[in-house]
This record gives C-alpha cells, structure tokens and sequence, in this order.
C-alpha cells in the first residue's frame, strides 16, 4: 500500500530522522550534514519530492505549508534554515516593473511576501522549540526592509550578520564560460550566536595577505 503523505512523514518523524529541515530550499545544507556526524533531513522545494513520493513540494498550497510547520513541532530538527525566492526582491527586478503589466508585478509582490511570511514563520516555530534557525537573502534585497522582517531584527532577540558569498566558494561562469566568484553580499539572520560568528566577514580582497581572486 502507498502510504498518504500525512502518513509517511509522520513515520520519519517517528524515527527521529531529521536534523535539519531546509525551507524553500533544494538539497544543500542536507548534502553536507553526515560530515559532521548528523542526520540528513528534508528540503521543502519545488524540485524536492514529498516523503511519500505522491509529488514535489509545493509551499503555496495550504496543506504543504501546515504539514512542514507539523515537521518542525513533531520532529524539533536541530536546524531550519529559510531561502524563500529573491525575485520579486530584487532592485533589478523593480527597475524594470514599470516595462511589465501593473497586475502582474501587484500580484508577484504579494506572493514573494507571503512565501516570506511563511519562511519566516517557520523561524521563528523553530526557535520556539528552543533549537535553531538561519534565514538568509541578498543583502540588497527590500525584503529586510518589510515590518514583519524588521520587526525580527530590532527584537534583541536574534543575531544578524553579513559576508559575501565569494568566503563560502559561489562561483558562475562569465561570459567567457570561465568560473568566477561571486560577491553577492548576504544578510544572514539567526538564534544561534555561534552561526553568526562563523557566518559574519568580508570578502578574503579586503584583508592583508590574501590571495586575491576575481569575481
């Protein structure tokens, strides 16, 4: 028999099997975590499938959303982290709004907002169980300016903290088809002071004695 997808992650969550749940997000945290002696997890993204195999996630419908938020009670993973999509964020993409039909861009605002709702929901249900999360977009991203996120931050509660992605090795092909780093300033907002202490710093140009590298 196939189990629902009630069901089967109710049976991971049973065995204990997490140790980190990525939101909005595809495998990446999880690809790394048996290195240091944890338990993969789940990633809830589009391109990830549900525990029962039924169809891929898909945060924008009700159901998924509650069932992920269950995930996190039930299961209390040592870590959620949280990358809702950026698009609608992004200055570029503003830039440009006033070329493309009002109702779309209305419409596309108010769903990057929601999905960050949730995202950041899930923080803070995580930091609620006394375990932790990291929430992360480009720093130039208007997202942290939206009273929900700004909230969070003047708290006093959580740690925030910046470093380009160049320190973690993001790399994208130029236009020659060669590899380059990519500066892409990050803010990084957390409940764990030892995250953000890893997190934190500047691209490795800055600092005396480093080799320098392109991006």
């Amino acid at each position: 028999d196939v189990c629902s997808s009630d069901l089967a992650a109710q049976i991971i969550m049973d065995l204990g099997a997490m140790d980190v749940i990525e939101v909005f997000s595809p495998q990446r945290v999880n690809q790394e975590v048996e290195r240091f002696g944890m338990r993969r997890g789940a990633a809830i993204d589009l391109d990830e499938m549900k525990p029962d195999g039924s169809g891929h996630w898909d945060l924008d419908k009700p159901d998924d959303y509650r069932e992920v938020l269950k995930m996190i009670i039930q299961e209390q993973p040592l870590l959620v982290t949280s990358s809702p999509p950026c698009t609608t964020f992004c200055p570029l993409r503003r830039l440009s709004n006033h070329k493309r039909d009002a109702e779309v861009v209305a419409a596309e605002k108010e769903l990057g907002k929601e999905r960050l709702r949730k995202a950041l929901k899930a923080c803070v249900l995580q930091a609620s169980t006394g375990n932790y999360f990291l929430h992360e977009h480009p720093k130039d991203s208007w997202s942290w300016k939206m009273p929900e996120v700004k909230e969070l931050v003047d708290s006093g509660k959580y740690y925030l903290v910046q470093s380009p992605m160049c320190r973690f090795g993001m790399k994208l092909k130029d236009d020659n088809g060669e590899e380059q780093y990519v500066r892409k300033e990050t803010l990084w907002l957390t409940n764990s002071e030892a995250i953000a202490n890893e997190l934190k710093g500047v691209c490795d140009n800055v600092l005396h004695g480093q080799e320098i590298h392109r991006h």
